[in-house]
């Protein structure tokens, strides 16, 4: 068993009570950052729903929708790991707004080349790339910070919070992004998208957090150090391996093709719906997880995660293969809203116990390779999802990732450690 990381608590109040969430929110520093993530997801969600549905709709080709895609998450793959870290050597803070500021810049290139009438899609395929770029870095940082804003009994709680944020931003940013696509265009869309971008930058730059003389110069460990600290960590850890290996690895491999280009495919050939159908189906899986995870907020558990973890790829593994046969679009909601209780159950916990397991100094490298391991895998889904798509079966990709979330059940069973977590 790794010895645990004491988390700093000087900087957190010390009338808040254990766990709950809006304990959490009275933290002014851990409002300020909630408020941020928020407006940035938003504006991702709203972003890559605009920008996929405009692709589909201008080329009409699975493939060119797979290589948009494959542009949006190759960076993670590629800068990953680097940016995880940058995220343990600098501050995570300013590593939040420059990720803000530079996507709410790129963002208003789509619309305002397609004003001047000077659009490519080469520049477009650059765009995403360099939002993707911005997006590892953020993400990084995001997943990092949130032991300096909590203590470890309100992990689950602030790992709750996190994903309520980004379920909301889902629902909010999905919802929104079809109607206003439907009413108004792809490209208005698009706008709105670099608006609440920037009041995440605005909401970040409220973020206070007080230094950890225990973590002491993290500029001067230098890059290998930090790299060689964090794969260590993970080496040594057989729970953090294995968790890290099914949840960013083989689920990946499985879920971010179907769930990325495969939906908006599904929508359209097997539903026979529009943007508007697509974005309610979304909906329905953020507000399936939007509620769990509130209700997982407000409990403080420390022990008995790794069964929730295996709860949820097991109901996942059902849910996803009966939203394969679905052929209406309520049926589709229905299973959609079911079928996503299962990512709280996984996430929440997966991420808490990461939290609490790994030094705060090695939280950026282990999420930096998590991340490029995810990554990695998520163009290699894609292109795989369009060409099945493209050539064998629309549903069969769906049924491929119900098939990796029993897999990756059956890996967690067969290892004591991580089972007792």
């Amino acid at each position: 068993m790794v010895e645990e990381y004491e988390q700093p608590e000087s900087y957190i109040r010390d009338s808040m009570r254990k766990g709950g969430l809006l304990a959490l929110l009275q933290n002014r520093s851990f409002s300020s950052f909630w408020a941020g993530f928020l407006a940035f997801r938003i504006a991702d969600a709203l972003y890559l729903m605009s920008v996929f549905w405009w692709v589909l709709e201008v080329t009409g080709s699975e493939t060119e929708l797979s290589i948009i895609g494959i542009f949006n998450y190759l960076p993670g793959f590629l800068l990953g790991l680097f940016a995880g870290i940058l995220t343990d050597m600098f501050d995570r803070k300013l590593l939040l707004v420059i990720s803000a500021v530079s996507r709410t810049l790129l963002m208003i290139l789509i619309p305002l080349c397609n004003f001047l009438q000077i659009i490519e899609m080469w520049g477009v395929y650059a765009i995403v790339f360099l939002l993707g770029t911005s997006f590892t870095i953020f993400l990084n940082s995001a997943s990092a910070i949130v032991p300096r804003l909590a203590k470890k009994e309100q992990l689950m709680a602030a790992n709750s919070l996190v994903d309520i944020g980004s379920w909301s931003a889902n629902i909010l940013g999905y919802l929104a992004g079809g109607l206003i696509i439907e009413i108004l265009g792809v490209m208005n869309s698009l706008l709105l998208a670099a608006v609440s971008m920037a009041c995440s930058s605005i909401f970040l730059s409220f973020l206070h957090i007080n230094i950890d003389q225990r973590i002491g110069n993290r500029e001067s460990r230098g890059i290998l150090l930090s790299f060689k600290e964090g794969f260590q960590f993970i080496r040594q850890d057989q729970v953090v391996a294995v968790l890290i290996g099914t949840w960013y690895g083989i689920q990946m491999l499985f879920a971010a093709g179907p769930m990325s280009i495969g939906l908006p495919v599904f929508a359209r050939d097997v539903l026979g719906t529009g943007a508007d159908g697509y974005g309610f189906i979304v909906v329905g899986i953020a507000t399936s997880s939007l509620i769990l995870s509130i209700v997982l907020g407000q409990k403080s558990q420390t022990t008995g995660r790794a069964r929730l973890i295996m709860i949820g790829f097991v109901w996942g593994a059902l849910g996803m293969f009966i939203f394969s046969l679905t052929t209406t679009l309520m049926s589709a909601i229905i299973m959609a809203f079911l079928w996503n209780l299962c990512y709280p159950l996984i996430n929440i916990s997966f991420m808490s116990i990461i939290h609490q397991r790994v030094p705060e100094k090695n939280l950026g490298t282990v999420f930096g390779f998590g991340g490029m391991l995810a990554q990695g895998m998520t163009p290699i889904s894609i292109a795989m999802t369009g060409f099945i798509m493209e050539n064998i079966s629309i549903v069969l990709p769906f049924q491929l990732f119900a098939g990796a979330l029993g897999l990756c059940f059956i890996l967690i069973l067969l290892s004591p450690k991580t089972r007792s977590v």
